[in-house]
């Protein structure tokens, strides 16, 4: 292994009314850092987009997924769904390969685990990240 080794960063973003979470995940189950960010306004749409551009540019992911709000997909407000595809073009415009997935298919791929809900699915998650102090991950950014 080299010092220029690093593993695959994962970022992925979860819209909701009120802004955006996101985790980023360093390797297949490793939680590297995660947050929420609330936005409020009448130009939320754009605002989001703002904060969740400097996510990206922060992090610099190898990959990122998304919701899947296509008809297929989940069914989400339209705004949500627009800014959804604005996030798409973000990953694009930076060579970021975009991977979008329905709740459906989170749920399924996480059925092995026993998570009926979100909740389910964040205490899943919770059990993979480090407690020792001696980690390499650098400390969560709350702001």
């Amino acid at each position: 292994m080299t010092d220029d080794y690093r593993s695959l960063l994962v970022l992925s973003i979860y819209l909701n009314t009120r802004g955006f979470a996101f985790i980023v995940f360093e390797g297949r189950s490793s939680p590297y850092d995660w947050g929420i960010r609330e936005t409020r306004g009448p130009r939320k749409g754009k605002k989001c987009l703002l904060r969740i551009s400097q996510v990206i540019d922060r992090y610099a992911p190898d990959v990122l997924v998304i919701q899947d709000t296509s008809e297929q997909g989940t069914r989400r407000a339209g705004w949500i769904s627009k800014l959804n595809g604005s996030i798409a073009g973000l990953a694009k415009d930076r060579a970021i390969p975009a991977f979008a997935y329905s709740r459906h298919q989170v749920r399924r791929a996480f059925e092995c685990y026993g998570c009926p809900n979100k909740q389910g699915l964040a205490e899943v998650i919770a059990k993979h990240i480090p407690t020792s102090s001696n980690t390499s991950r650098r400390p969560v950014s709350r702001g």
